[in-house]
């Protein structure tokens, strides 16, 4: 039985020359996306065949041959072609002894056996593996250069990140890695590479999840993962495809006579380059059919080439180093694992050089028109615009390393890369009162507020971080309001510091009822937090909850009397109030818009095994007997420790 590149091969040795530069051009008017015209220039009929089989598979190739045939009205040919192929298929049914069901057992029965192997990792000095999904990171993956695989080491090559916005603004999810391979039509593989410890395997692990969970890349119908530490141990065998899974797969058994390989999409995953000890030769000898053997390595660079079941997607994670022993000619998207602190600081040396090279072009990225003159000022100015108004906040990493890189001290310890210090002084000063005046610009986030904060500690100025610890320092009122801004950096301060208050009251530090809200969060910061009267609602409850359920929560009282919390505000708090992390003993709720809802919210509270409340007060609100008979149920419950609870206006049964 011929195989469908011989028949394919056949049917193009009938043209003569003309008629095949016809076929040549139709084919890539068809399909231009796929075949070049440089390529077809060059291609003869075998060459023809593997770019098309490659491009579209084989029976979609045969396909397109048959309808471009007829388009050249070599209907007799076109026509022999399909038969041919249809008798192939034919024969090739025949000697299928593997039934459509036990495929189909093996391929759900794979995926569940994935999702077990891909679920959990094994983490350094940990006895037990850990959940996948709890320490999972998104890392920042970028499409690279593969002219420059051979060249680039430990560091992400920059210079096109910053040379337009749209290249800036683009990053490949780890589930679309092979997604964009597909897009561009790409005949080649994907090769990933990153430094040690930063997630690659990490990351082959939570692709397999969200495919055997059924979440992405559903169009794959089996993904094969293959450590090269583990194909180290059979590196000597002879195998053909099918024996090679079999050594990781052992359920493939009795699937080698199935459509498994021949009309389902496979994925291919070699885990750890840079830990094979296969030879990679890639001007060894080729394997062309999944029944043919030889030994592993000519098998994996046949995979690599494209020639061994070329319909399939193959990806090869690595360390840099060991990057370059794939020739270039067979990777396609080449692609950069790094972590996002590492690569924002990269190009922020990247863009501080620029800037003493007087790398103009490079810098225009920051600026609306054409600048011919660049000062270090209008950089770093432009820089914090350029921050402040990005949605996601993706530069802010990359706006306090360059500020700290500015510093002439800071240039002295780059100075493998900067060759004569500049003394920015001066520029560095007029930015410092630039970043003071932006804080208190209108409409900024409170995410930009804390972000030109620590630039401010980058450029070593640290008068806001010293009259706010003047403020926290002092019982009394500073004398003046806080600004809404630094009522944001205040909340930062304490969030960030390990220090735990006695009691924070926010009235100390500004009487704006909108800056009360900014300081909610600092609820986790304190042992007795008094938010009386200062115009909190629902949204604000939230917060709150959020810090009664964290593990370092230290708040044992909470005064929210006189606030707008209404029912669906303490329904919030409720969730809260029962984590096993809350030690809140107190809490008043005096005038707060309450109902008999509330009452049945606290009541589930108070009956609750992780509860410590021993004192609620409710005065003031509209209970009615119906709250007060749920409260009585939670009273009632063996698990309450409340010792006073207050109300007015009520009269129990």
């Amino acid at each position: 039985m011929a195989s469908v590149k011989e028949l394919l091969v056949d049917s193009l040795k009938e043209l003569i020359e003309a008629e095949l530069k016809e076929f040549h051009w139709r084919l890539m008017n068809a399909n231009h996306k796929c075949i070049s015209k440089s390529e077809m220039e060059k291609a003869d009929i075998f060459d023809t065949v593997d770019k098309v089989v490659l491009c579209f598979g084989q029976e979609e190739a045969v396909k397109i041959m048959v309808d471009i045939l007829r388009k050249m009205k070599q209907n007799d040919l076109a026509e022999q072609l399909e038969n041919e192929h249809k008798q192939a298929q034919a024969e090739g049914n025949m000697k299928t002894s593997v039934p459509v069901g036990e495929l189909q057992n093996f391929l759900k029965t794979h995926k569940n056996n994935m999702t077990k192997k891909a679920k959990f990792i094994f983490e350094g000095n940990k006895e037990s593996d850990t959940d996948l999904k709890t320490v999972y990171t998104e890392l920042f993956i970028t499409e690279g250069d593969k002219k420059d695989v051979n060249h680039e080491h430990e560091i992400l090559k920059i210079d096109d990140i910053f040379g337009n916005k749209k290249t800036q603004d683009k990053q490949i999810k780890c589930n679309d890695i092979l997604t964009e391979l597909r897009k561009n039509n790409e005949e080649k593989i994907v090769l990933t590479k990153g430094v040690a410890g930063i997630g690659k395997t990490v990351s082959v692990h939570k692709f397999i999840l969200d495919w055997a969970e059924g979440n992405t890349n559903q169009d794959i119908d089996c993904v094969f993962l293959l450590p090269f530490r583990e194909i180290n141990v059979i590196k000597d065998k002879e195998v053909n495809l099918h024996e090679f899974l079999l050594k990781f797969y052992p359920e493939l058994k009795n699937l080698e006579k199935s459509k498994l390989y021949k009309e389902h999409k496979l994925a291919f995953i070699f885990d750890g380059l840079d830990e094979s000890r296969l030879p990679l030769n890639f001007k060894s000898e080729t394997l062309n059919t999944v029944e043919e053997r030889a030994s592993v390595d000519v098998l994996f660079t046949s995979l690599v080439k494209g020639k061994l079941l070329p319909s399939a997607l193959v990806w090869v994670t690595s360390r840099p180093a060991a990057a370059n022993q794939i020739p270039p000619r067979y990777v396609g998207l080449f692609i950069c694992f790094v972590h996002l602190s590492v690569q924002e600081f990269l190009a922020a040396v990247h863009v501080f050089l620029c800037y003493l090279n007087k790398n103009k072009q490079e810098l225009q990225f920051f600026f609306d028109e054409s600048k011919e003159n660049i000062t270090l000022q209008e950089l770093l100015q432009k820089a914090v615009n350029k921050a402040m108004r990005s949605e996601r906040g993706h530069l802010d990493l990359f706006l306090r390393f360059l500020m700290g890189i500015s510093l002439e001290s800071s240039q002295n310890l780059l100075k493998g890369l900067i060759k004569h210090t500049k003394d920015t002084s001066v520029s560095i000063r007029q930015t410092t009162e630039y970043i003071k005046r932006a804080q208190n610009m209108h409409g900024i986030s409170d995410e930009a507020i804390v972000n030109l904060f620590y630039c401010l500690l980058e450029l070593k100025d640290q008068s806001l971080y010293e009259e706010i610890q003047s403020y926290l320092s002092s019982d009394a009122h500073p004398g003046r309001d806080l600004s809404s801004s630094m009522c944001t950096v205040l909340t930062s301060v304490l969030l960030m510091s390990e220090k735990v208050l006695d009691e924070f009251n926010p009235k100390r530090f500004t009487s704006s009822q909108a800056d009360y809200k900014r300081l909610v969060p600092a609820v986790r910061c304190c042992r007795k937090a008094l938010f009386d009267g200062c115009g909190l609602d629902e949204a604000c409850c939230e917060t709150l909850s959020s810090a009664l359920e964290s593990s370092n929560s230290h708040l044992t009282e909470l005064d929210l009397s006189n606030n707008h919390l209404q029912d669906s505000g303490v329904k919030l708090l409720s969730d809260g109030l029962k984590s096993s992390h809350c030690r809140l003993n107190i809490l008043r709720f005096s005038i707060c818009n309450l109902t008999a809802h509330s009452c049945e919210s606290l009541s589930s509270v108070l009956q609750s095994s992780n509860s410590v409340l021993r004192e609620l007060d409710l005065s003031k609100n509209d209970l009615q007997d119906s709250g007060v008979k749920l409260l009585s149920e939670g009273l009632k419950s063996p698990n309450s420790k409340l010792e006073i609870l207050r109300f007015e206006f009520q009269i129990l049964d």
